[in-house]
Formats: structure tokens, C-alpha cells, sequence
């Protein structure tokens, strides 16, 4: 008799005895396929003691005989994982505990639809399987977004990779990219300039949408233009967006962007400083502060772009601004005492909520 269990870099015990007729390699064969795993990973895969899945294997032969029987317990289904975590998630207050699971295991399963959870909900996870969503999860309990734990988040139809503490791109802001989109098509410009770039978002989204296009996007997070280069090489357009690791707020920007543009777009730091202490767990631990805090007004950052913007939008250029709801009275009033900037508020634009959140300025 003997014991085939599975550590972190090797099989614990091997029979000591030779099997006869060569059985112990066909035996250890078809217990990796009763694991579900290959026999390289086999020897490599880690230690699975889990709440969700404990396996042991014990194999009895009878030497020369290669009779063998199976004893061990079943990994769980998709389902049973999902409910499981979802509940543990709510019970420790785990904002979108739902939907947290969801991408988890859409993950580990090899997709990027949630659709695919619920269309293998009877699929029983393998010892691997369960293995990564019992990391990840236990990852989202220190509050860590999902985004960061798959290192991956969709937005429009791009995948961009996200790491922290770069600011992970929000749906509305995919209407920001419509909005600029149209106004490309009007003018039939081919030049844009992007502020707070970020992952590379906003400018990848417009460069695959217009062949055409070029793009400069500046950040003062390294991190930041580090990633956004990744992203634009991995979508394959960093040929058409250079990079610029320059802070807006700092005198000697104008000395890296001297051209002139037809429209310039931001999602800047607009959050109020004193709203900051209301952001999310997730937001306030591992996202930068610096992308969200818009200072005592949160315009801090959005005055700097307006002041630039008067230097480099070409006579009816344009900028476009995702803001804070309560920003378009003040950006209004704003541009009415530095009248000298010639810029004036245009649109206001509302986001899926019914909020204001994007205003078109213009240079008159």
C-alpha cells in the first residue's frame, strides 16, 4: 500500500516498492487524470487544503496483480464556489460581493464574460482552479479591487492591463470617449492632446477608433506612463501615441508639448479634498490619492488644463473635461473672471446617472 499526495514543489511519497509489469506509471497516470491535471503539473501544483477542496489520494495494489482502487472527496462545482464566496464577501461588508465572485472565477476559468460563470455552473473546478480563486479571493477580503487581483479590466472593446496604484478607468468615462470621438469626426482633426492619461484609456480608445489619429497623453505618475505604454504596445498603436511623464501643474510642462491642437481631453482629479475621506476602502488603500484629489474646490488641477489649454488649442478648439456634478456653475464662473483665457463653457454633458460630468470648452 501506498499513500500519492501532492506538495508544494513535489510528490511527498513515492512507492518504495517496484510495481510489477511497469502498473505504477499507468496507477500515476490516471490519478493525475482523476486530479484533472497534467503530470508535469502534478508535481509542481500546490498543496490542495482548502475549505473548498481537500484532496488525498489512496491507492492500494496488490504487487503484480495492478488492481487499484480510488478513494477521495470531489472539488466543488462553479456554483457551490460562487454562493460560498459571495456570502463571504457580504458578510465582511466586501463592496459588489457579487460581482467580485463573478470576475473571479470568469478569470481562473479562461474568460473574460461573466456570461461564462453561469453557463458552467455545474463544471466541477479543478484542484488548480480552486487554488487561484482561493487566492484571489482571499486578496478582494484585503480589499483589493478586482481589477488589480486580475490584473486586467475591459474598457469599451479593449482589454487593458491594470496594476496598482494607477487609476483604474470608469465606465461613464467611456462616454467621454464618445463624446471626443464625435467631435474628431467633425473637425477631421488628426492631432490630440490627453492630460492625466493614466492607463492609456481615453487615448487607446480614440486611437482605434480613427487609423488616422496621433496622440500625446502626459501623466506625472511613472507608473502611470509606464502602463499606458504597455497597454498602447499590446493594442498595437504606440507608433501614434508618445508618452510623456510630465506634471501638468508644474511651470516647465509647456517646455514638452509646443504644438498646437484642435482638441485636448481629461479625466483629471476633480474630487473635492474633503469628499476624499468617503471614497471607497478599495479607492483610498491602493488607488493614488494624487488621481482623485482635486483639492479644496476640485478644480485644482482643472485650472491648470484650462490655463494650458489657452496656450495650445488652435482659434475654436476645444477641451473636454470629465468633472464633478458640481463643477460646471463653478468652471462657468471660473472662465467669467479669467475672461483673458478666451476660453468659454459650451455643453454640458450627463452621464448614465442623469449627473453632469463632461463640459466642451471652447476657444474662442
Amino acid at each position: 500500500m501506498f499513500n500519492v499526495m501532492y506538495s508544494r514543489m513535489k510528490i511527498v511519497s513515492f512507492p518504495q516498492t517496484k510495481i510489477a509489469n511497469g502498473n505504477f506509471q499507468k496507477m500515476f497516470n490516471f490519478v493525475c487524470s482523476l486530479m484533472g491535471v497534467n503530470k508535469i503539473d502534478a508535481v509542481s501544483q500546490a498543496d490542495y487544503n482548502f475549505n473548498t477542496c481537500t484532496y488525498s489520494m489512496l491507492y492500494s495494489a496488490n504487487k503484480g496483480s495492478g488492481s487499484g482502487t480510488f478513494k477521495g472527496n470531489s472539488c466543488k462545482k462553479v456554483n457551490k464556489v460562487l454562493m460560498e464566496w459571495k456570502n463571504i464577501f457580504r458578510d465582511n461588508n466586501i463592496s459588489e460581493p457579487k460581482e467580485s465572485i463573478e470576475h473571479i472565477i470568469a478569470h481562473v476559468l479562461g474568460s473574460r464574460s461573466i456570461s461564462s460563470v453561469y453557463k458552467n455552473m455545474e463544471q466541477i473546478l479543478s484542484p488548480y482552479q480552486i487554488e487561484r480563486i482561493n487566492e484571489y479571493c482571499q486578496k478582494r477580503m484585503e480589499r483589493l479591487p478586482v481589477q488589480y487581483i486580475i490584473e486586467e479590466w475591459d474598457f469599451r472593446n479593449l482589454t487593458l492591463k491594470m496594476s496598482p496604484p494607477v487609476f483604474i478607468p470608469r465606465p461613464e468615462t467611456e462616454m467621454l470617449v464618445d463624446i471626443v470621438l464625435n467631435e474628431i469626426y467633425r473637425q477631421a482633426t488628426d492631432r490630440v492632446l490627453e492630460f492625466c492619461c493614466g492607463s492609456g484609456a481615453i487615448s487607446i480608445s480614440l486611437l482605434k477608433s480613427r487609423p488616422d489619429l496621433h496622440i500625446i497623453a502626459l501623466d506625472k505618475s511613472t507608473e502611470a506612463c509606464e502602463l499606458t505604454k504597455l497597454n498602447a504596445k499590446m493594442h498595437e498603436v504606440s507608433n501614434r501615441l508618445e508618452v510623456i511623464h510630465e506634471d501638468i501643474t508644474a511651470a516647465s510642462f509647456l517646455n514638452s508639448v509646443s504644438t498646437q491642437y484642435d482638441i485636448i481631453v481629461s479625466n483629471p482629479p476633480y474630487i473635492f479634498e474633503n469628499d476624499m475621506i468617503h471614497l471607497q476602502s478599495e479607492i483610498k488603500l491602493y488607488e493614488d490619492p494624487a488621481a482623485f484629489n482635486g483639492g479644496a474646490d476640485g478644480l485644482k488641477v482643472i485650472k491648470h488644463i484650462l490655463k494650458a489649454s489657452f496656450l495650445l488649442l488652435n482659434c475654436k478648439g476645444k477641451v473636454f473635461l470629465e468633472v464633478d456634478p458640481k463643477h460646471p456653475p463653478l468652471i462657468k464662473s471660473w472662465l467669467q473672471e479669467n475672461y483673458d483665457t478666451k476660453l468659454q463653457l459650451g455643453c454640458v454633458y450627463k452621464d448614465f446617472s442623469g449627473k453632469e460630468r463632461f463640459v466642451e470648452i471652447i476657444k474662442e
